[in-house]
């Protein structure tokens, strides 16, 4: 058979008041410790992933600065033969990018190709530009 035990404490409890209230103390510093180190991770990560972006638009950037050099090299070279200038192919490389696709880097580079053939002009030179790219949308 079970039976109820009841236990009074008597006395001064300011002691253990004291104790719990320093406890308290410890755990809202320490909480607020990992909040501090939860924010500086997050500052870390975030960073890390900006530095990562940035670098990845310098290459974009480079990438794209080599592409319209390689065109105007290639356009120079054959005396711009195939009737256009390199602002003339930009300017339909990035139309032809708004309607497919295609980044207009790529186009460039299927431009500079064919500006090497300088038996191909003008809307002969268009036609293999765009038709592709129709067809692949």
């Amino acid at each position: 058979m079970a039976s109820d035990v009841q236990v009074k404490f008597g006395g001064d409890f300011n002691e253990l008041k004291q104790s719990l209230a320093a406890m308290e103390g410890h755990v809202q510093s320490w909480g607020s410790n990992i909040r501090t180190i939860a924010v500086g991770a997050f500052g870390v990560f975030a960073g890390r992933e900006l530095i990562q972006a940035g670098v990845g638009f310098v290459n974009a950037a480079r990438e794209a600065a080599e592409v319209d050099a390689k065109l105007a090299a290639v356009l120079e070279a054959t005396g711009h033969a195939a009737g256009f200038t390199a602002d003339e192919l930009e300017k339909m490389a990035k139309g032809l990018q708004s309607i497919t696709k295609f980044d207009d880097d790529v186009i460039k580079g299927a431009q500079t190709i064919l500006a090497t053939f300088t038996n191909i002009r003008t809307d002969e030179f268009q036609r293999p530009t765009w038709r592709p790219s129709w067809v692949a949308t």
